[in-house]
């Protein structure tokens, strides 16, 4: 009975999430050192993880008897502990199965077969009419030593056939030995492409049409090669050029590398030796021709053969009469109907060669049913049929054949769908029912609050303001006027990645890039852009590149932190920083010092400078020619496109760059308002449907000029310090009240906060999807949640306003640290879906409660430093009260952390058919659900029911947010992840951030 009350503890349950998340934690680290292979054998397809999954089902099911879930007060409780339990079945139903894989049509071609995306190891044995099979799934990882092995009885001999020493990338290689033969090993390129042998003593092969023979005694063939005292000796009796020698009779010496011209094939010795074996050896080479391999033996009553075999090919061994077959790699499956692809479909997005999207236009066909119909597939349009679902996965080079992913998990599918239906209702249910523990919590703010209340006096404080001035500058001879530049900045231009623009936003990008400022003594994006294009030659000599390092600064001769563009090049004209740049560009990202990394910084910065002064920049002119919606640029078009709509807008572009001239000296810019007016027609009439609103123009206009997002992080930040000052002072010293002061920053706020939600509003209006697609837009939206939870929570308790905005302020300043994007792009195919616009909405809304509450707990053990026997009294309640904020925002954070999870879910299913598949973003978002989770049950658990554990464990669970946002997008591999190669610094207010928790 006492195991029984163990296994249906509290205690219990925190052991298992414990263990839990550190393994698939530490899964992800596994993945990103090997392969997501490894991964799922080491943990996630374990035995032993399995075992975890369902000792977590008992103890949750037990659980609801232990404490009595099945009372009524307790119902909602009950519920989510049912759907935790049905979507572990659910789990199990697909593991168990649910099987998918990969389909592979050619267009005009129809096709009944798909390859699975597991891998299996096949075995074939016959002799004469009798045969035997077998056929096993095996996981091809480095660190699997055993891949294979299996005993089995044919024609009463006793097999033990293995597979071990998988070889990711492998090399053919010929290894020295005393008991081997001699062996030569070619390579060949002629009219039937590379081709690559192993020839051993007595071979001959056929390549090219040609026959080529090795041997240490006699050969014959068109080719013959024989080792003569160790040396190796060609003749051909065609004719052959080696080392630019011809050698037409007799035979040649020819060494390791050297390459023979023959009239139908070149030929490359690779290797030979007189005593060798031949093997597969490992190689991370670049360049070199590697295969999958791994090394299988077949043993009969005794008796061992080895032999490497090749992914995907079928080896054969004779075993004394005994055909043995072998073959490791996907399975080759059938469907019980066809499908036929009609065409494939690629659209791209204006002017740039990235997809927006792309479609199968497919026919069923099901001759056992009668049933022969079109169907159209493409990202989030699912065929269904008998089980089997369809996806969109991806498409050859060639854009004539279609890749789709296949499934097959119905009940799966549904059990877990089920078991998301019943969570997501408990858990929103849980929001509004009285008896749960969230309002329990809530009521206890309030009598909390109430109390400390009746230890106060009042007072009053008044808080004196201060105003800034503003300098103004005086008016330089090359000077743009600043009223017509702004019109020149609602012109519209394309940009690299096809989206029509006005100027003004490449301008303040371009700024931005080059100078780090949003102004260039006193001027704006759009006069100092105009400028550069208009009058290179003056602008060339302007020190608008930021070059930070000192040593960089001496190279280049100049004394403060900018440069101008001609002081990058020599009285030659030669780039000064060029051999520089080339040896940074040579190491890898990691290997990089900072004076690397500012030289690759300053190189960029002078690249967009150069872009501007040379035109390639300058995309205003729509091209009729172009089907695909390119436009070219005005100042680079003598060197090609010879359209007649591209010829007139360069004649405008020029009458216009005439008229700018006249009026920069004179200040009169009708005649060059009049030349931009033109212009603008030009690209409304010419430009078609891609041609944006001109509310949608004024407003991008005015959301780069405001910058809302970058001049509010200085406002969020001061107020929150001293908001945060003033009522840390009023914990010690309650009788003085700051009711004044706490009413002007809330307005303040509450005009920031809504300057933030008009921001996110013309952000999703200008780019045309929702603002949570990339890392700057998860940032920013992470700071409007942030504010959010603090106005919710501040009438508990007003300190927490100054810790959400503080806590945004922070956000907003890292969102516009110089390693993160601000541009808005297009979205890849896959990410256009509505479940994906949810997902990330809830999943990131999450973070700023999290956020809050991690904060908050930090304030708290800070307030326990100075508890005294003086204030315990009032500490206590303070800290009695912060603590269940820290709840009631951890819950309602989990809440949305675990909708958004699982409704990527539902996304990533309608999308590619897998409702789970462990990517690292994933895997750690439910190691943060778990984290949080724990916390919340910490008083369940004996020895964790302290104020000082919840605060201490709360603070340091944010580590698990920071983990899933930053570490996964940057530094861990996956579907979700930013970071591509050698992983970018980490950055060092991170280090700062761990150094004070801890």
């Amino acid at each position: 009975m006492k195991y029984f009350r163990f296994l249906f503890s509290g205690s219990f349950m925190g052991m298992l999430l414990v263990i839990f998340a550190i393994s698939i934690g530490y899964a992800t680290f596994l993945e990103n050192d090997f392969d997501s292979t490894t991964a799922k054998m080491l943990i996630y397809n374990a035995r032993w993880f399995e075992v975890l999954m369902l000792l977590m089902v008992v103890n949750f099911a037990g659980m609801i008897f232990t404490r009595q879930l099945y009372r009524k007060s307790k119902l909602n409780i009950l519920v989510i502990h049912v759907a935790l339990v049905v979507i572990i079945i659910g789990a199990a139903i697909t593991r168990y199965v649910g099987f998918e894989g990969q389909m592979h049509i050619r267009q005009g071609e129809t096709s009944n077969r798909y390859t699975s995306l597991d891998h299996y190891m096949n075995v074939h044995i016959e002799n004469g009419g009798v045969q035997s099979d077998i056929s096993k799934r095996i996981w091809l990882s480095p660190v699997n030593s055993s891949l294979f092995h299996e005993n089995m009885n044919f024609n009463n001999s006793e097999y033990t056939i293995s597979l071990d020493r998988y070889l990711p990338n492998a090399t053919e290689a010929l290894v020295p030995d005393a008991n081997g033969s001699a062996l030569l090993s070619l390579a060949t390129a002629g009219p039937n492409g590379r081709e690559d042998f192993i020839l051993h003593d007595g071979q001959t092969a056929m390549a090219n049409g040609s026959s080529i023979s090795f041997g240490t005694g006699d050969t014959s063939g068109d080719i013959q090669f024989t080792i003569v005292n160790g040396q190796l000796k060609v003749k051909s009796t065609l004719f052959a050029m080696i080392a630019d020698t011809l050698h037409a009779t007799g035979f040649a010496p020819v060494k390791a590398g050297e390459v023979m011209q023959l009239p139908n094939m070149n030929m490359m010795v690779k290797d030979f030796a007189e005593k060798a074996v031949f093997s597969y050896l490992p190689t991370q080479e670049a360049g070199q021709a590697t295969a999958q391999v791994a090394r299988a033996t077949v043993e009969k009553n005794g008796e061992k053969t080895e032999r490497y075999i090749k992914m995907g090919a079928w080896e054969q061994i004779d075993m004394d009469g005994d055909l043995v077959s072998l073959r490791f790699g996907n399975q080759n499956w059938v469907l019980p109907f066809s499908l036929r692809l009609n065409e494939f479909q690629l659209e791209r997005y204006p002017g740039s060669m990235s997809p927006s999207s792309f479609a199968s236009e497919i026919t069923l066909i099901d001759k056992e049913n009668n049933v022969e119909r079109p169907f159209r597939i493409f990202m989030n349009n699912i065929l269904a049929y008998q089980g089997y679902r369809f996806y969109q996965s991806s498409y050859d080079q060639d854009e004539k054949g279609t890749i789709l992913s296949v499934n097959h998990d119905f009940w799966g599918t549904a059990v877990t769908y089920f078991g998301y239906a019943l969570l997501f209702g408990s858990l929103i249910v849980s929001f509004f029912t009285k008896k749960t523990r969230f309002t329990r919590v809530s009521e206890q703010i309030k009598e909390t609050h109430e109390q400390r209340k009746k230890l106060v006096t009042t007072a009053m404080v008044l808080l004196l303001t201060s105003v800034a001035a503003f300098p103004v500058l005086a008016k330089d001879a090359n000077e743009i006027s600043k009223a017509h530049a702004a019109a020149f900045g609602k012109l519209l231009i394309q940009n690299k990645d096809g989206r029509i623009i006005p100027v003004n936003t490449t301008s303040n990008q371009t700024l931005m890039k080059m100078y780090k400022k949003s102004s260039f003594e006193g001027l704006t994006p759009d006069q100092v852009f105009l400028g550069m294009i208009s009058n290179a030659e003056h602008w060339k000599n302007q020190p608008i590149i930021k070059v930070s390092d000192p040593d960089l600064q001496k190279t280049l001769g100049i004394s403060g932190n900018y440069a101008s563009i001609n002081q990058f090049f020599d009285q030659n004209g030669q780039y000064i920083l060029k051999q520089q740049i080339d040896a940074a560009y040579a190491k890898k990202p990691a290997m990089r010092n900072m004076f690397d990394k500012e030289l690759i910084y300053v190189d960029e910065r002078v690249n967009v400078a150069y872009m501007i002064f040379n035109g390639s920049i300058f995309k205003i002119l729509p091209n009729a020619n172009e089907p695909n919606g390119h436009w070219e640029s005005p100042l680079d078009l003598h060197q090609h496109a010879t359209a007649e709509s591209v010829t007139t807008g360069t004649r405008l572009f020029m009458d216009y760059l005439g008229a700018l001239y006249k009026a920069i000296p004179s200040g009169n810019y009708s005649e060059a308002d009049a030349a931009l007016q033109a212009l603008k027609a030009f690209q409304i009439t010419n430009g078609g449907s891609i041609i944006p609103s001109q509310t949608k123009i004024n407003v991008e206009v005015f959301y780069n000029n405001t910058n809302i997002f970058k001049n509010l992080f200085p406002v969020f930040m001061m107020a929150g310090i001293v908001l945060f000052g003033f009522f840390f002072i009023q914990i010690f010293k309650p009788a003085l009240q700051f009711r004044l002061v706490l009413n002007i920053f809330v307005g303040i706020l509450l005009l920031c906060f809504a300057a933030q939600t008009v921001g996110l509003g013309l952000r999703w209006y200008i780019a045309g999807h929702a603002p949570w697609s990339n890392g700057y837009e998860s940032m920013i939206y992470i700071a409007w949640a942030t504010m959010l939870a603090g106005f919710i929570f501040m009438r508990k308790a007003p300190i927490i306003l100054s810790v959400t905005s503080l806590l945004t302020g922070v956000t907003l300043l890292t969102a516009h640290m110089s390693w993160m994007n601000p541009e808005i792009t297009n979205l890849v195919p896959v990410l256009k879906s509505y479940w994906l616009t949810i997902h990330v909405a809830t999943i990131t809304a999450s973070y700023g409660f999290l956020a809050l509450g991690g904060l908050t707990a930090f304030l708290n053990l800070m307030i326990m430093i100075f508890r005294n026997k003086d204030n315990a009294l009032r500490v206590n309640l303070t800290l009695k009260e912060l603590s269940l904020i820290i709840e009631l925002s951890f819950t309602i954070g989990l809440i949305l952390l675990v909708i958004g999870n699982f409704l990527g879910g539902v996304w990533a299913n309608e999308s590619w058919g897998r409702y789970w598949g462990w990517d690292p973003k994933e895997t750690w978002s439910l190691v943060t659900i778990i984290v949080y989770s724990f916390i919340l049950h910490m008083r369940l658990i004996p020895g964790f029911r302290s104020t000082f554990s919840f605060n201490l464990l709360s603070m340091f669970a944010f580590s698990s947010v920071l983990m899933t946002y930053f570490g996964v997008n940057y530094y861990l591999s996956g579907l979700h992840s930013y970071a591509s190669g050698d992983p970018v610094p980490v950055p060092s207010f991170v280090y700062y951030t761990v150094a004070i928790m801890v």
